[in-house]
């Protein structure tokens, strides 16, 4: 009897220890489990598909096996689901909105700078220019505002864990290396926009360049604060046809 207790113990720690070893190899899988692992109600899969226009954006978050999906209205407008593509800054708070406040200026013509600068400038030029990371900033506040809107409307997913992921259109370009590098940047923007969720207002510029500087930590902090999937890109309206399907 003595022996077979020896023998059970040794394999216990031998498993202990190979299950261990594993953690250590996957890292990045343990928050992702566990935090699934203690929700009752288990989760839910949503997809935030924004279609990034010049002038007006348009957003729908859809639920995954057929939950249905959510267009996102404007809380001054419940009956307007576009969004101008405009930013508006408060420089003294050093923050930005999605809608017209006092002492706010008004930023437009987000996405067409971006593309301008596309045109000409290298990658990592577009990265740390204004114009990126004002498209970022923009498409984070409609992510927030995408989020606020469907959880206050869909009140049988708050039993739910959320799981959240983004689906961005990007713009055609006119060559194949125009659409790779267009295709690259605007997969960026998908990923930056959903890091700075979680980030304070006044932090945003400085925010950007520190998840660019390194992406796949960025994203292993974000998971400590909300549970997401990362940014897909599609060609322009498309982004909303995947989510809807």
């Amino acid at each position: 009897a003595k022996r077979s207790s020896k023998i059970t113990g040794s394999k216990v720690k031998q498993n202990s220890n190979k299950q261990g070893t594993q953690a250590k190899k996957q890292p990045n899988s343990t928050y992702k489990e566990k935090s699934l692992k203690t929700v009752k109600n288990g989760y839910r899969q949503l997809r935030i598909g924004i279609d990034f226009g010049t002038s007006f954006s348009k957003v729908v978050v859809g639920v995954e096996s057929g939950g249905g999906f959510v267009v996102i209205k404007s809380p001054n407008n419940k009956e307007n689901c576009l969004f101008p593509s405009v930013l508006f800054y408060h420089k003294s708070s050093n923050s930005y909105s999605l809608f017209k406040k006092r002492g706010y200026t008004e930023i437009s013509d987000l996405k067409i700078n971006l593309i301008d600068k596309l045109k000409s400038a290298k990658l990592s030029d577009i990265y740390s220019s204004e114009e990126f990371k004002r498209c970022a900033i923009y498409l984070s506040l409609l992510v927030n505002q995408a989020r606020n809107y469907f959880e206050e409307n869909r009140s049988d997913m708050r039993r739910f864990h959320l799981k959240w992921g983004l689906t961005l259109g990007f713009p055609s370009a006119p060559s194949k290396k125009g659409f790779n590098k267009c295709e690259k940047v605007f997969k960026k923007l998908s990923e930056v926009s959903i890091l700075l969720n979680e980030t304070k207002p006044s932090e945003y510029f400085s925010q950007i360049d520190l998840f660019l500087k390194d992406i796949p930590n960025a994203k292993k902090k974000a998971l400590e604060l909300v549970d997401c999937d990362w940014g897909f890109i599609y060609p322009e309206i498309l982004s909303q046809v995947v989510v809807l399907n």
